[in-house]
C-alpha cells in the first residue's frame, strides 16, 4: 500500500487545492474490519505554512463504508491545526478557505457528517487573527468525538483554554 503514498498525495492535493504531504501508509487486516494508518500527515496553505500536521491517522473500513466511498471509523491523534483570519476577513482551516455563508459548496461538511464516527485525541488549534493583528490563541489537548446516525449526531469536545480564560471546556 505504501506504493501508493505519491499517487495519494497528489489527488488528495489536487481534490483539496493544497499541497498535501505523507510520511507513511500501512495497510492493517483485524479480521472483517481492515483499517490504514497514515503517519505524517501534513496540509500546506497557499503561502507555504504547514496549516495542519497529523502525526497518525487511523482509518478503520467496512463493506458497508466502502460501498458509500466512506470510512467506519477515522481516529485522529495528536493533529496540529491552524484556523486563521486573513487580513482581508476571509477565514481558513487546514489552509482551505471556507465557504462564505452564501455558498452553497457543502461537500466537505457533508462528507464528515456522514461518516459513523470521528475521533480527534490530543490535538492543538491555533487561531491566528491576521486581521486585528492580536496574539495566537491555541486550544490544547483537544478531544472531540463526532457520531453520525441516520436521524441525529452527537458530539462533545473538551480542550484546555489559555490559563488566563480559566479551567477545562467541555461541550456535548
Amino acid at each position: 500500500i505504501a506504493e501508493f503514498r505519491p499517487l495519494l498525495e497528489q489527488e488528495v492535493s489536487r481534490k483539496l487545492g493544497v499541497t498535501v504531504r505523507i510520511g507513511d501508509i500501512v495497510g492493517r487486516s483485524n479480521g472483517l474490519i481492515p483499517s490504514l494508518e497514515l503517519h505524517d500527515v501534513r496540509l500546506f496553505d497557499s503561502q507555504g505554512r504547514e496549516a495542519l500536521k497529523l502525526p497518525s491517522v487511523l482509518a478503520a473500513l467496512s463493506a458497508r463504508s466502502l460501498m458509500g466511498w466512506g470510512l467506519e471509523q477515522l481516529t485522529i491523534d495528536r493533529p496540529e491545526l491552524n484556523v486563521r483570519r486573513l487580513k482581508d476577513g476571509r477565514i481558513t482551516v487546514a489552509g482551505l478557505p471556507m465557504p462564505s455563508a452564501d455558498s452553497a459548496d457543502s461537500a466537505g461538511a457533508d462528507w464528515l457528517f456522514s461518516q459513523p464516527e470521528l475521533v480527534i485525541r490530543h490535538g492543538t488549534v491555533t487561531w491566528t487573527d491576521e486581521m486585528r493583528s492580536v496574539p495566537m490563541l491555541a486550544l490544547t489537548d483537544v478531544n472531540w468525538v463526532l457520531r453520525n446516525q441516520r436521524r441525529g449526531h452527537a458530539m462533545r469536545l473538551d480542550a484546555n483554554p489559555p490559563d488566563h480564560w480559566g479551567a477545562r471546556l467541555s461541550v456535548s
